[in-house]
């Protein structure tokens, strides 16, 4: 769609007593499809939401149109809606006088945690480190305050973290004050590794020494351990996790930290990748028994856009080793093994299962499995997405079909825009099927990024269906804004 200028006006922006308020001009109209859609939600609060969510999409290239979107939301909403709104304003184009009176009025707000202070600390860190010392000794002093000790250990947790950004040696005085027996992998998911990783590789690795001695001093299952440490700190020190994954001993949890591990670091070092698959090929062949393919399959799936040459050679050794007299159970676990690799082979294996067991709902799991497997050519996933038959009630079935039918149409949209948008079509009718939409965010949001991409007026009249459907409009309203590339210039 040409990105000709769009002038709309957003309340707010002017201290005009008459409430009249300069219009703001984004360059691109499907920002301003995004704005009309996110104000057209009814729940004040949600409303507010959706337009935070288009200023954080927008921020980074375009601050001042951000900060124009967030300020009316910052007079008139309160608790942590109003919380929300400062986080995503002082991000923006702000001068730093505004900032700090924003900060000094956040720290009184009853609902500002020691999260929330330890947050604002490090906003206040580049123009008053005083201020940022002041804030971040507040947060700790609110986080031991808490009195259940499960509840302190999190408030601590998430303190050190942002102190961490700034003053890596007063966060690990904090990590100092958590209980050893409260660390949960939880506590050293992937997404707390990413987020330790951008404060810095010292922090991120005493990160992980606290948490490993803490696992092995409640002698919990270390290759289970072991296998999510691995996994986990990989981006960050691939010698470490190659390590710890060395010293897993049961074969399962082995293949699977390679597996994930190579897939983790794939784009950025792919022959390190390639050695761990080719690792966990061999770890596989040496399992017993129905493992061995089992393990063998999803060594396969992991290569599939790594070592596609491993890929095949493995998917032959699993075929080779299906027969005639092959029960239903083991016909499903061999088309789990190849539906990644073989999508067509496992899709026959499981219409022969299904030929023998009636009961369609194992069937169609592995259904939407291999249709997603072959997203990319759609007449062969749109065939396979046919057998699925999804009941009244199957919320969770109806939003995968619309989830594979998105990715289908994105596939589409290239060479054949007609076909794709019919198929969005199709992904809309399911995810309108789901009630509350708000078990359908992510799709709605994704099918939104398409559909504005091929045509944006029926992405607009789809919108003004959902009227009343807030949920679903501001999944929406972030997603066309993201289709945008984030961008208003």
């Amino acid at each position: 769609m040409p990105e000709d200028q769009v002038r709309i006006t957003i309340p707010g922006t002017a201290t005009s007593p008459a409430g009249h308020h300069p219009a703001v001009a984004p360059r691109d109209a499907r920002l301003d499809l995004a704005v009309r859609i996110a104000k057209s939600i009814a729940d004040p609060q949600k409303r507010s939401g959706a337009l935070l969510g288009i200023a954080v999409e927008v921020r980074e290239n375009d601050p001042e149109y951000a900060s124009r979107l967030v300020e009316p939301i910052l007079d008139d909403a309160a608790g942590e809606a109003w919380l929300s709104a400062v986080r995503v304003f002082v991000r923006c184009a702000v001068p730093p006088e505004r900032v700090a009176l924003l900060v000094r009025e956040a720290e009184e707000h009853p609902d500002c945690d020691a999260e929330c202070l330890a947050w604002l600390a490090a906003v206040r860190r580049a123009d008053d480190p005083r201020d940022s010392a002041r804030l971040a000794n507040l947060a700790e002093r609110a986080a031991v305050s808490v009195t259940e000790r499960a509840g302190r250990d999190r408030a601590l947790r998430h303190v050190a973290i942002h102190v961490a950004t700034f003053d890596p040696n007063h966060a690990s005085r904090i990590l100092d004050k958590i209980s050893a027996t409260h660390w949960t992998s939880d506590d050293l998911s992937p997404t707390v590794f990413d987020e330790a990783a951008a404060t810095g590789r010292g922090y991120t690795l005493e990160l992980f020494d606290r948490y490993f001695r803490a696992v092995r001093d409640r002698q919990l299952d270390l290759d289970e351990r072991r296998m999510e440490l691995a996994i986990s700190i990989v981006s960050t020190d691939l010698y470490r996790a190659d390590a710890i994954a060395s010293r897993i001993s049961r074969t399962h949890d082995r293949v699977t930290a390679l597996c994930e591990m190579a897939k983790k670091i794939a784009t950025t070092n792919g022959e390190q990748a390639k050695f761990w698959l080719g690792e966990a090929r061999y770890e596989a062949t040496t399992a017993g028994g129905v493992a061995k393919n089992q393990l063998l399959g999803e060594v396969a799936a992991a290569a599939v856009d790594v070592d596609t040459a491993l890929g095949n050679e493995i998917t032959r050794l699993i075929t080779d080793e299906i027969t005639d007299d092959l029960s239903a159970d083991e016909l499903y676990w061999f088309a789990g093994c190849l539906r990644a690799t073989d999508p067509p082979l496992a899709e026959q294996l499981v219409v022969r299962a299904l030929a023998m067991d009636h009961d369609h709902r194992y069937a169609q799991h592995h259904f939407l499995h291999i249709a997603e497997a072959q997203a990319k050519d759609s007449a062969k996933a749109l065939a396979t997405l046919d057998r699925v038959q999804p009941g009244p009630d199957d919320v969770e079935v109806r939003v995968d079909v619309a989830t594979i039918l998105i990715k289908i149409a994105a596939g589409l949209a290239i060479w054949n825009p007609a076909e794709a948008t019919a198929v969005l079509h199709r992904a809309q009718r399911e995810l309108s099927t789901v009630g509350p939409a708000s078990l359908a965010v992510a799709a709605w949001a994704s099918l939104a990024a398409e559909l504005v991409q091929l045509d944006p007026e029926l992405l607009e009249k789809l919108a003004a269906r959902l009227s009343g459907q807030d949920a679903a409009l501001a999944a929406i309203a972030v997603g066309v804004v993201r289709a945008s590339g984030s961008r208003t210039a």
